[in-house]
């Protein structure tokens, strides 16, 4: 397990980055796999990766984001997609669909939908891609800063977007 109050590399989230991205971008900079640097630091007992952890996001995953991070609170729960609730969608609710918020689809930690999208160009620009929220939500399908429509799934195999099993590079 990493020692000390804060992880050794300690990141911040970017403007509107989503959690999962952020979580990758953690484990990334520690010299982690997500999986190895998630069960390091939470526990096996504690799965993430069998949900839509940017939706359902665990009290005790924002807040160890945050102390380990040296993130706000408030700022480490601003990367999940409650900060929609009485814009896109009425009320939050954990079980069915939320209005506007594209569904991941996940059964069994396999990705079966198409629900996070992304602009290959956003991805490319900068030092580190990382993954926006604005990118889940389904009225949003272009990208008016490069003018470019946001793509769904690999260009290259088809399959939807599982950014914690991929070398980012390879998608770009």
């Amino acid at each position: 397990m990493l020692s000390g109050e804060l992880w050794p590399a300690h990141p911040h989230p970017y403007r509107e980055e989503l959690l999962s991205s952020w979580l990758v971008r953690v484990a990334h900079a520690n010299g982690l796999k997500v999986q190895t640097f998630c069960a390091q630091e939470f526990g096996n007992n504690r799965q993430l990766w069998n949900r839509d952890i940017d939706r359902l996001a665990p009290a005790w995953l924002i807040e160890s984001m945050s102390a380990k991070t040296g993130t706000p609170l408030k700022r480490a729960w601003e990367t999940t997609l409650l900060g929609y609730e009485g814009k896109l969608y009425d009320k939050y609710h954990a079980a069915g669909q939320l209005r506007w918020i594209l569904p991941l689809q996940i059964y069994h930690r396999k990705r079966r939908g198409y629900g996070l999208q992304f602009c290959p160009k956003c991805l490319a620009e900068g030092w580190e891609p990382y993954y926006r929220r604005s990118w889940r939500v389904a009225l949003y399908t272009f990208c008016s800063k490069h003018d470019v429509m946001l793509l769904d799934r690999c260009p290259n195999c088809g399959n939807g977007v599982a950014f914690i099993d991929l070398n980012w590079a390879g998608l770009i």
